[in-house]
């Protein structure tokens, strides 16, 4: 059996955190919100093939600490600001590569 290719959204309070989720989706990848304070031990049990940090732009002093150790794991890691990015729609396109 094939393994379900999974993208993780750890979400610290993001209000786009369902629509990451979402567009992720389109392209037929599996993808699991989880919040910011899972476990090290359990992302590895779940076995992403990345992890999205979706951080809530206008409360980042309060967003909470993760665990550093999902750090450790290996799996590539990227923190959106998807509320920047909506101004310039017409300049980026955030989901499809060019």
């Amino acid at each position: 059996m094939d393994q379900l290719e999974k993208i993780l959204v750890l979400d610290f309070g993001s209000p786009d955190s369902v629509e990451i989720a979402r567009k992720i989706r389109e392209y037929n990848v599996y993808s699991e919100i989880k919040p910011y304070f899972i476990t090290a031990e359990k992302v590895k049990q779940i076995m992403p093939k990345g992890i999205i940090l979706a951080i809530n732009p206008k409360d980042i002093d309060n967003a909470g600490e993760m665990d550093l150790g999902i750090l450790k794991l290996g799996i590539p890691v990227l923190e959106t600001n998807l509320a920047d990015l909506n101004e310039k729609e017409d300049e980026i396109d955030l989901w499809h590569s060019k």
